[in-house]
């Protein structure tokens, strides 16, 4: 194999990594103290009451997967506006048997880093803190 062909191989793994790094969404789930902790395999618990999520942890333009409770997730995407706010993009789905999407409301709304918020979505209402990581 020629210097060239390897370095072709090489960018073209590199670049894949990245992007499965950069737009794979975290999932989360809760300890036993409670607290939100990441779960690399997506199978994430379910809430004790179904919308109360706790303390989310976002990253900037990265979306986060969090299950809500009767078969459905809601991704949060974060959009930073200042030192302590966000933008967030909120989309709450549930899916049939299948695999297919069957139900699909999509909000947004602003927030603040740290401090509780509340927000009806998709006949759901949602309380969680945002927490805003660099």
């Amino acid at each position: 194999m020629n210097f060239t062909a390897l370095l072709k191989i090489f960018g073209v793994v590199a670049a894949l990594a990245g992007a499965g790094y950069k737009y794979a969404p975290h999932f989360w789930e809760k300890s036993a103290d409670g607290k939100s902790v990441a779960s690399a395999d997506g199978k994430a618990a379910i809430p004790a009451k179904p919308g109360e999520l706790g303390e989310v942890v976002l990253t900037n333009h990265f979306e986060t997967v969090v299950r809500v409770g009767n078969g459905k997730s809601c991704t949060l995407v974060p959009r930073q506006m200042g030192s302590h706010n966000v933008e967030l993009t909120l989309s709450l789905e549930s899916r049939n048997a299948a695999g297919k999407t069957h139900e699909l409301s999509v909000t947004q709304v602003s927030a603040t880093s740290g401090k509780l918020m509340e927000v009806a979505l998709g006949g759901m209402q949602l309380s969680f803190t945002p927490k805003l990581v660099q």
